[in-house]
């Protein structure tokens, strides 16, 4: 049976709960975060993982709902497995929901290394050609990496691939060295790389940056980017400086503050001064001018004040406490000449919890890069790498980068939309614009609402994204946000070929509200396009309610972008692919007479009007678990915990069926070639399917189709085939529609072969391994009746054959 691989629990709109009762559970948060690991340590067995295997907490935090949420880091043979993660979800009365699942299973490797960890660290100096000293001692760690492939399952002609098409396959673990190397001097320029080095013969398995880029008060300091502002300013030492003591505690300075570059190595001494706490003159600082001037002290006042307003919309937006949610302090070093970038650059350092900034070039086309949004997007860097730590490269490194870039532009809509100035702790619809880095550079950096306006990033999800630079890659959930917020036309660049109909949008609090959750709460280091949008939906429900205006836009707004279905459900007694039913959730019938829900305590029910059982899973005495009709065609019911399978339909071989609840009071999953491949009652109208009797195995003892059936069913092993005999009459046309299971190896797939009575083939056909549904036809031209054969045969592939029964179905019409 297939299993989902991942999921994030899918509930109904939660509340949020008084003050008094969150600060008791916030002050239980150690001993339910036990409570949770020593749920985890026995599901173990359950979970797919052997004695090896261990949790180690990273974080907890608890909601303003009441939910404890702790991150796990899965640990085998005492080694750091990486990206494998699992979050669980404790309520306020300590009931789990689902766990937010990246685990890696069946892992088998030797835990001892042959490569020094001096071998390796001089072998990533080789290859960086590390001239100069390092910023920060080098980073190194012996762990378990994944070496995976993403594998489509469906046929992907003319572009109709999908996010939630594609499989995860693990080709092997590899014992390896995660190094993480800083420099930032005149000979190496300003770089932050990793690295994956095997443990054993000393092979670079992956490499990737990871520079994240893009209690006094003066009341008249003058910006460039954002006016005359006020600032939280420290009187010391018979003047002032750029500290701010309202805001951040401990870190490198003791609160939030601005330093001018000096040397790569910052210092206490170099933080901003001024003798009157007049701050700045409006102007754009060009490199290489005077350093006691107003001017070089403007940029300093753009980021001070981007700080400060980023601090206070995390508060009053999503109630955080700064950047890692405990108000650690942070500090920005300006006029940083971001070497070898030539100051055209921005970034965040998770190493010092700290923010450089660029003044641009001497000519002025690029300015000082200490926007509003700009500031915003480098503590959102901060942010994310104090919740899901999304790695930067391939598709979570697009989702980090995007995440600045949405917290970024929500920020600039608050502060210029009047709410920073109200204390509003909503976030208003106007002020903002949608792209980054206006006012810096003749031409913007990125485009939300279209973003391959730049020539470069893309709009929608493609099995190739993560190879892209994750600047480029951010475009389709930048597009997402967008969506979300402010809706999809039917035409123009606000429109998607994915979602031709456009579709409404909840307004950018709303958003940003459901996207902040999804990253704190669900995502994990390693998450792609589908597990953000998995954690979307999630969010959108607990925030909003199942079926609300919020979660329908979320579905939509990653179809638009080619991750997942659009929202159908109100399409009336249909439960489609990829859609979750947690406890509490149903279908109805479009006569409203019956309704399939899956109840409180675990069990699937199909209930006529007075509450009347018509069918069950009989999957009662589990509660929190929730249903889904998966992508393969299966109808399965799930333990909340370990995701168990409790209860399926065994339809797993028909990717792309569809379930409905019908009038009558039946529930049906047909295949998409028309035949029911699972029922409560018989349909009437519809002929019988015919089992393969397993003798078929030759073309001289193929299975005779009798009149009037339906269709076949059967299941066929690598290199077997089997036969099925039946007459057509003179003048008539018969159609083999065939769908088969999917097959998790290239190479191994259907052929389906049509001959005539006396063994000569008359045509043949051959699926793709991951679409395999495939049409013959034949047409009797004689004047009588006429024999055909249809041979089904499963292909060899000798380098990595798939053994084992794969099932079908053909539909005769």
């Amino acid at each position: 049976m297939a299993l989902l691989l991942s999921a994030a629990p899918s509930q109904a709109q939660v509340r949020a709960l008084a003050d008094e009762v969150l600060v008791r559970l916030q002050a239980a948060e150690k001993s339910r975060e036990l409570k949770a690991a020593q749920q985890l340590d026995g599901l173990k067995s359950e979970l797919g993982l052997d004695a090896r295997t261990e949790f180690k907490p990273i974080k907890t935090i608890t909601d303003s709902f009441g939910q404890s949420h702790t991150r796990f880091q899965q640990h085998y043979a005492g080694l750091k497995v990486w990206g494998g993660e699992i979050i669980t979800h404790l309520d306020a009365e300590e009931k789990q929901a689902a766990p937010t699942n990246a685990l890696e299973k069946n892992i088998s490797l030797d835990p001892t290394p042959t490569l020094s960890a001096e071998d390796a660290l001089a072998l990533v100096a080789a290859q960086m050609g590390v001239k100069g000293p390092y910023a920060y001692q080098p980073k190194l760690e012996l762990l378990i990496y994944p070496i995976v492939v993403k594998t489509p399952t469906v046929d992907s002609k003319n572009g109709q691939l999908d996010a939630t098409q594609v499989r995860r396959d693990v080709l092997r673990y590899a014992l390896a060295y995660h190094v993480h190397v800083e420099v930032h001097n005149a000979d190496d320029g300003a770089q932050a790389r990793d690295f994956m080095i095997d443990a054993h013969d000393g092979a670079i398995l992956k490499q990737w940056s990871s520079l994240q880029t893009a209690h006094t008060v003066a009341s008249g300091a003058r910006s460039q980017y954002n006016g005359t502002v006020s600032l939280n300013t420290n009187s010391a030492n018979g003047g002032y400086e750029l500290r701010d003591m309202l805001r951040g505690t401990g870190g490198s300075y003791g609160n939030n503050v601005v330093l001018r570059y000096v040397s790569a190595t910052p210092a206490i001494g170099d933080i901003f001064t001024d003798a009157t706490n007049t701050w700045g003159d409006g102007q754009n600082y060009l490199p290489g001018s005077p350093t006691t001037s107003d001017t070089y002290q403007t940029a300093a006042v753009d980021v001070a004040y981007g700080m400060g307003a980023t601090w206070d919309f995390y508060k009053k937006i999503f109630n955080r406490n700064g950047i890692d949610g405990s108000g650690k302090a942070t500090f920005a070093v300006v006029h940083d000449p971001q070497l070898k970038s030539g100051g055209v650059n921005a970034s965040w350092s998770d190493a010092c919890f700290c923010m450089r900034f660029g003044d641009g070039d001497s000519s002025g086309y690029y300015k000082n890069l200490t926007s509003l949004d700009l500031v915003g997007h480098e503590m959102a860097h901060g942010l994310t790498g104090s919740t899901a730590q999304l790695v930067y490269m391939d598709e979570s490194g697009g989702l980090n980068e995007a995440t600045s870039d949405i917290l970024g532009t929500a920020l600039e809509f608050y502060v210029r939309g009047g709410g920073l100035a109200a204390g509003s702790y909503g976030i208003p619809a106007s002020g903002g614009n949608w792209s980054i880095g206006e006012g810096v550079m003749q031409t913007l950096t990125r485009y939300m609402d279209k973003p391959s306006r730049d020539g470069v990033s893309h709009d929608a999800w493609s099995l190739t994204l993560g190879e892209s630079d994750v600047h480029y890659s951010s475009g389709p959930m930048n597009r997402a946000f967008y969506f979300m917020s402010k809706g999809a036309t039917t035409s123009g660049d606000t429109s998607s070929p994915h979602l031709p109909g456009g579709m409404s949008g909840i307004g950018i609090d709303r958003a940003a509200r459901i996207w902040y959750r999804a990253v704190s709460t669900y995502l994990t280091a390693t998450s792609d396009y589908v597990a953000a949008r998995q954690a979307a939906i999630a969010a959108a429900k607990e925030l909003y309610g199942a079926g609300s205006a919020e979660e329908i836009a979320v579905w939509n707004a990653f179809r638009a972008i080619n991750v997942g279905a659009a929202w159908n459900a109100q399409a009336c007694g249909r439960l489609d692919a990829g859609r979750e039913l947690a406890a509490g959730e149903s279908v109805k019938s479009c006569n409203g007479q019956y309704t399939l829900i899956q109840q409180g305590d675990g069990n699937l029910v199909l209930y006529r009007s007075g509450n009347v059982p018509v069918w069950n899973a009989l999957t009662y005495g589990n509660p929190g678990a929730y249903s889904i009709f998966q992508q393969d065609g299966n109808l399965v019911v799930y333990q909340s915990a370990s995701r168990t399978p409790l209860w399926n339909a065994n339809t797993y071989h028909s990717p792309g069926a569809q379930l409905t609840v019908r009038d009558d009071g039946n529930m049906i999953i047909t295949s998409p070639n028309g035949l029911p491949v699972w029922f409560v009652t018989a349909p009437a109208g519809v002929g019988p399917v015919q089992a393969a009797s397993g003798g078929n195995t030759a073309f001289g003892s193929a299975d005779v189709v009798q009149a009037g059936a339906a269709g076949v069913r059967g299941a066929v092993d690598v290199a077997a085939s089997q036969y099925f005999r039946l007459s057509v009459a003179p003048g008539k046309t018969v159609t083999a529609d065939f769908v088969g299971g999917w097959i998790p190896k290239r190479g191994s797939d259907f052929t389906v072969t049509v001959f005539n009575s006396a063994n000569a083939q008359l045509s043949s056909a051959t699926s793709s391994y991951h679409a395999t549904r495939l049409q013959q036809s034949y047409t009797n031209t004689t004047g009588a009746a006429q024999d055909i054969v249809l041979q089904v045969y499963r292909n060899w592939n000798s380098i990595a054959p798939f053994y084992g029964p794969v099932p079908y179905t053909i539909a005769i019409k």
